[in-house]
């Protein structure tokens, strides 16, 4: 009976404090979506706050500077924990990103959600972690777990959420060890967020695939994805270039942060538009039904770039998004394809290309989507994860095995062993 012991002992295990994580994030994700819809409303009705962006940036900084210790480093540190166990994730991390990315969007920054959620659940779940004195062992699937319930809650994925926290670790290789502990927080998450009815996000998709594969088709799939994986190099490029020359300038996060948010300030009343503030979801929403112009994902890459690599908070994700949406819906009138499957396929596949998560991107398609173009949707998705190299925003990522260099190393260790 010990085939049947251990799994059900594991499973019981994991099913108490897999849902401890998921029902400890869910009320933090319903109280900060909420806070963070009323600050976008009033930064909408307000622009004059777009002014005390430096300022607002400066005293967050001093808050990661005074309390926070290593917590501005945000996701990567939580990835290298996943792979050292060195204890070093304050659980005011959680706190700290919690109020910095109101904060940046209040001010009219540039940056995302998702990622204050994964970093607010591995917080959180860390100093679960210590309360119960579980093994290193333990630690790394209830890290895992927190990363779940936090992306799970915050984007309403929770299949997406179970997948990410497994996929992102290592790039070429899946977590799997980590799979009931994640789809438990994840679901227990989103069952108690869904409860109090916060708002999300609908899409309507035109359906092409109508049962049949065209070839036609297909060939422009493979060409927009192609494009949609430069796109997602040249987010991660930027984001990683904003932010190596601020450090370069500046030793002082405090003094870099409010400087970034001059130059912020400076650029949107240059560019004259809002809608490259925040998270842009009412525009990404619109860019299913409306051709978007192409600098859209030029200016909001640029956007979220300086406002990331001057150290405001806020993460990646529906930065990407948007990104990908709007390339994809500008794109639809030169591939003569509708608008809402080319924004569709943009949603997913630059977030894919990025992060180095094909299978979570696809699986969010899946949820965002439902049941239309998964083909094209997966394949869209593929091809972004191969073109896009293995340098995504995630600088901890561990790389396993190097895409596209797999075959050549095969064949380099074939030729040695026949010479």
């Amino acid at each position: 009976m010990t085939y049947l012991f251990q799994p059900a002992k594991f499973f019981i295990k994991w099913l108490i404090i897999g849902s401890l994580v998921g029902a400890v994030m869910a009320p933090v994700a319903v109280i900060f979506l909420n806070l963070l819809f009323y600050v976008t409303d009033l930064r909408t009705a307000n622009p004059y706050l777009i002014f005390f962006l430096p300022f607002g940036g400066a005293l967050i900084s001093w808050l990661y500077v005074k309390f926070g210790e290593q917590s501005s480093r945000g996701a990567n540190l939580i990835l290298e924990e996943i792979y050292n166990d060195k204890e070093n994730i304050p659980i005011v991390m959680g706190f700290l990103v919690f109020l910095g990315a109101l904060t940046t969007h209040l001010f009219g920054g540039s940056a995302g959600r998702e990622g204050t959620g994964v970093q607010m659940g591995a917080s959180f779940a860390n100093a679960i972690g210590k309360f119960l004195k579980l093994s290193k062992k333990s630690r790394k699937l209830l890290l895992m777990a927190g990363i779940s319930a936090g992306f799970s809650s915050l984007f309403g994925a929770p299949l997406a959420g179970t997948i990410f926290a497994m996929e992102v670790i290592n790039v070429g290789e899946i977590e799997y060890d980590g799979l009931i502990p994640c789809v438990i927080a994840a679901f227990v998450s989103e069952i108690i967020t869904l409860n109090f009815h916060v708002k999300r996000s609908f899409y309507t998709v035109t359906d092409i695939a109508d049962g049949k594969f065209s070839v036609e088709v297909m060939l422009k799939v493979i060409a927009a994805s192609i494009i949609f994986s430069i796109a997602s190099i040249t987010f991660s490029y930027a984001v990683r270039s904003c932010k190596n020359f601020y450090n370069k300038m500046f030793s002082n996060l405090v003094l870099k942060t409010f400087v970034g948010g001059i130059i912020i300030v400076i650029f949107i009343l240059l560019v004259g538009e809002t809608k490259y503030q925040g998270l842009g979801i009412n525009y990404i929403e619109s860019s299913f039904y409306q051709v978007r112009p192409f600098w859209d994902p030029v200016f909001k890459i640029f956007f979220t770039a300086l406002t990331l690599g001057a150290g405001f908070q806020g993460g990646e994700l529906t930065p990407l998004i948007f990104t990908g949406t709007t390339l994809g819906s500008a794109l639809s009138q030169f591939f003569n394809l509708p608008v809402s499957f080319l924004a569709s396929l943009g949603f997913v596949s630059v977030f894919a290309g990025a992060t180095n998560v094909p299978l979570t991107a696809f699986l969010m398609g899946v949820e965002m989507f439902g049941g239309s173009n998964l083909s094209y949707l997966f394949i869209s998705c593929m091809i972004t994860y191969l073109f896009s190299g293995t340098r995504g925003i995630y600088a901890s990522q561990r790389i396993i095995i190097e895409k596209a260099e797999i075959e050549e190393k095969e064949e380099e260790e074939e030729k040695k062993k026949k010479g």
